[in-house]
């Protein structure tokens, strides 16, 4: 970190790969970090969890697998909600500007990165090198982080809290008191899929994550919000090729 910066949260690993600096955190139930700064940029990836965070005039809903790009010198100020949130944080990255990724596409990204932390090799540095170009190009092409609209980032930020419960597009849409038509148009737009595909990636990634316990299947599917084993077993199948139980196995 450059000088007089500041980290926040309760540590939980680091590791140095390569040129980067990466770091787990872990923030407390209803934490507030005041406004600061790090005059170094840096990346964060939010694995578990979210925050909202306000950098100037711009408000980001941040939730699991969202990306942060910090730019160099910016100041901003975060409010984690009442869920435990972990993040990772990378630095010794080559941005200039901030942007906020929430990109179903990030899923890919995330797993990328937690993944060389947990098992670094030779290879790791040069996996991280690719993945942070790909977020820097990305960056360069993003026209600002007012794209996509503050309303429709709410409704990301709701599915991505409430997946499990039976969330439909016209509820969504009243929420933010916004036509359906407009809302379904919208979010396929900016995210590439529509509400009802992203409330089903979100659950099979929360339903192979709570495969990796002893947790009975039948529970597993109604944690994720599955109204029932069949339905979960056809759904998860389809979106990954294998049953759940299959699945499991292939974890162990």
């Amino acid at each position: 970190m450059g000088a007089g910066e500041e980290s926040f949260g309760r540590p939980i690993a680091a590791r140095l790969i390569g040129r980067y600096e990466l770091s787990l955190r872990q923030y407390d139930d209803l934490a507030r970090i005041p406004l600061h700064v790090h005059h170094e940029p840096y990346v964060t990836v939010v694995l578990e969890g979210g925050y909202r965070e306000q950098a100037g005039p711009a408000t980001r809903n941040c939730g699991a697998h969202n990306i942060i790009v910090h730019g160099p010198d910016e100041k901003h100020s975060d409010h984690f909600g009442n869920r435990r949130t972990v993040c990772m944080d990378i630095r010794g990255v080559p941005f200039e500007r901030s942007t906020f990724f929430d990109r179903p596409s990030n899923f890919q990204i995330c797993d990328k990165l937690r993944r060389e932390f947990r098992q670094p090799d030779r290879f790791s540095s040069l996996v991280i090198d690719s993945l942070m170009l790909e977020l820097q190009v990305a960056s360069e092409r993003e026209p600002g982080e007012n794209r996509v609209p503050s309303w429709l980032r709410s409704v990301h930020s709701r599915i991505d809290d409430q997946f499990h419960d039976p969330l439909s597009l016209t509820t969504l849409a009243r929420q933010v008191d916004i036509h359906p038509t407009h809302l379904a148009r919208s979010f396929r737009h900016h995210y590439g899929l529509t509400v009802g595909e992203a409330v089903r990636e979100r659950r099979i990634h929360f339903a192979m994550k709570r495969l990796a316990t002893n947790l009975p299947i039948e529970m597993v599917a109604m944690e994720a919000g599955f109204s029932d084993h069949s339905h979960f077993s056809r759904t998860f199948l389809r979106a990954t090729g294998v049953t759940p139980a299959a699945f499991r196995r292939s974890l162990r």
